[in-house]
């Protein structure tokens, strides 16, 4: 039970930070380039860390469905909002510290391309955690994460915080 509760709070303190930083993700017309690759890596990071949350939860004896389905969620929220991240001017051209390569901005049907693959896996992930399938969730999660690695290969230069898939 104190498990479960520790849970709970988790997951309460993760929507809280959530709720707080989404806000982020729609203003970048009216922002800095610095202002925007700041959201941008928040979001970045929010993303991961819902990734890893719904994997860490999969493999538990004992995975909580309303969590699963709460990450899912999130991933699927925050791939919908990444159509905002990347706007022109706030590549590596701007001078601000970013990891994103110039040629999403050069080759934005090939990135755009990407992109669409990745939000497709995620609308699949999010309707596969309804069905409380957590074989086929796990297996549609590690689908889900080659679709952001494939984009990551292409059009973001590596760091020493790179979240592994």
């Amino acid at each position: 039970m104190k498990t479960g509760i520790r849970r709970l709070c988790h997951f309460i303190a993760v929507s809280g930070v959530i709720v707080s930083v989404l806000p982020l993700a729609g203003f970048a017309r009216d922002a800095s380039p610095e202002q925007v690759i700041f959201a941008r890596k928040a979001n970045e990071r929010e993303l991961g860390g819902a990734y890893a949350e719904l994997r860490d939860e999969l493999k538990k004896k004992k995975p909580l469905q309303f969590l699963i389905r709460e990450y899912a969620g999130q991933i699927s929220s925050w791939a919908q909002d990444q159509s905002y991240w990347y706007p022109e001017g706030s590549g590596p051209a701007s001078g601000e510290d970013t990891n994103a390569k110039p040629e999403i901005w050069t080759e934005r049907e090939e990135f755009d391309a990407l992109y669409s693959a990745f939000l497709a896996e995620t609308a699949k992930l999010y309707k596969i955690a309804d069905t409380e399938d957590n074989v086929a969730l796990a297996t549609q999660l590690d689908v889900t994460g080659q679709a952001c690695v494939a984009c990551h290969e292409r059009f973001k230069t590596k760091d020493e915080h790179e979240f592994e898939f």
